[in-house]
């Protein structure tokens, strides 16, 4: 059910709030990653209108992790170059899924080569 009806932007709201070394600086607790997807997708929510939504639904630190901080650009670049996977990715392993559910790292670095 979480790889039904994706919006490639979540991927990269994701990759912009959870990712070790994140530019935001923030410590955001990554056990929230299913809120934040439950949202996007309640709101049919695009990259452009991510923080909004996210403020709009009481999540508040990442909506300011999202905000002037050029969090989405840079995840952007990252996902666009493939240095990234996503738990929205169909190569994520299912089995963390199912088995640690919003204990499973949201984001991960890919090794490229």
């Amino acid at each position: 059910m979480l790889r039904r009806n994706l919006d490639e932007g979540w991927a990269i709201v994701l990759t912009a709030l959870y990712l070790p070394g994140a530019v935001h600086g923030l410590h955001l607790d990554r056990k929230r990653w299913l809120a934040v997807v439950g949202a996007m997708r309640s709101q049919r929510a695009s990259l452009e209108s991510a923080e909004f939504v996210l403020r709009g639904t009481g999540l508040f630190a990442e909506a300011a992790a999202l905000s002037g901080s050029g969090a989405l650009a840079w995840a952007e670049r990252l996902f666009e170059i493939g240095r990234v996977m996503t738990c929205l990715d169909d190569a994520y392993p299912e089995r963390w899924l199912s088995v640690l559910k919003e204990q499973a790292p949201p984001v991960l670095w890919r090794k490229l080569g």
